[in-house]
């Protein structure tokens, strides 16, 4: 189900209630393996999204290191791999560095539109398109759980 699918149901469901037509949003779009909060809002409430796209975000993601799909995420093929594993240290010491503003190249399968067209949509057909870089602010990076040399 994507972002726009439940929006129209939202809708669908708030017009059968009211018997009116309200408007009806959502604030920002997942990628198609992304899982988390879809914020919908409704009526004048959709005034707030310049607001709440401000506000801070907070991921979570599971790494495999040692293995390069051609999707940068667990649903593609492997198509490269490597022996070479960081250390639970070495990884500490990494994250340190991606604090504070950091410009970020979207990946080919992500959910950015390009000429009203998902850019994942064009990448499985084989259509690579240029995404343009975004600055994006990180305040706080924490590796959770490691088990990579023994080291949790």
């Amino acid at each position: 189900m994507t972002s726009s699918d439940v929006v129209v149901k939202v809708r669908g469901i708030l017009r059968r209630v009211s018997g009116e037509k309200q408007k009806v949003g959502h604030l920002g779009t997942l990628d198609p393996i992304g899982t988390g909060v879809l914020p919908i809002a409704v009526g004048t409430a959709t005034r707030l999204f310049d607001y709440m796209q401000q506000k801070v975000k907070v991921y979570r993601a599971t790494f495999v290191f040692g293995e390069t799909t051609d999707t940068l995420d667990c649903t593609g093929k492997v198509v490269e791999n490597s022996s070479v594993i960081p250390t639970r240290k070495q990884i500490d010491e990494a994250t340190k560095n991606i604090i504070g503003d950091v410009e970020q190249i979207p990946p080919q399968y992500s959910a950015k539109s390009v000429g009203g067209v998902r850019a994942y949509d064009l990448a499985r057909k084989g259509i690579q398109v240029e995404l343009k870089p975004k600055i994006v602010t990180v305040y706080y990076v924490k590796a959770v759980d490691c088990d990579i040399d023994g080291t949790p």
